[in-house]
Parts: structure tokens; sequence; C-alpha cells
């Protein structure tokens, strides 16, 4: 086969590797969002788990920053994601989620 062949099928990967790691950012950050506010929300727990639940989610940004430092889009995903389950989430009362199941 030509080598222009196996470029091309090369650049296809790589578009499909970007995106579906720009999706998993994305659920990724809804879950950690998500895992965050229930913490901070519950009554029952103590400050010192909200502060680390906080900074936890703090730090996982850091980290994803530094080693995903060349793909800004799943940076991005990760931040929407993140800003996505503070949004949903966060304007809730915690006892909607309990009802819910």
């Amino acid at each position: 086969m030509n080598y222009d062949v196996f470029e091309s099928i090369m650049r296809i990967v790589t578009l499909l590797g970007f995106a579906i790691r720009g999706l998993g950012m994305l659920v990724f950050g809804l879950g950690a969002g998500w895992l965050t506010l229930y913490v901070y929300k519950l009554p029952e727990t103590s400050l010192y788990v909200k502060v680390a639940s906080i900074l936890g989610s703090s730090a996982v940004l850091s980290v994803i920053v530094v080693f995903l430092g060349g793909n800004g889009g799943a940076f991005g995903a990760f931040t929407l994601g993140l800003g996505a389950a503070l949004l949903l989430w966060g304007l809730r009362p915690i006892a909607d989620d309990e009802e819910e199941g």
C-alpha cells in the first residue's frame, strides 16, 4: 500500500482519539463535580472532609493541566463537565437527590 494511505488512516485514528479523550474528560468532569458537591452538601460531613473534597477537585484540575497540556480540548471538556455539574447539581437541594434514589 501507499504511504499516503497509512498517513490518512493515522490522522483519522488520531482525530478519533482526540474526540474520545474529550468525551471521556467531559464525563469525568461531571462525575468529579457531582462527587464534590455531594460531599459538600451533606450536613453530617465534617468541615475537613468538605475542604478536602474541594482541594481534591482543584488538585485534579491542576494535574490535568500538567499532563494534558498539549491537548486543550480535553482540558476544556473537563472544565465544561465540571461547570455543568456545578450548575445541574449545585442549584438543587440535597433532599431532591435523596428522594430520587
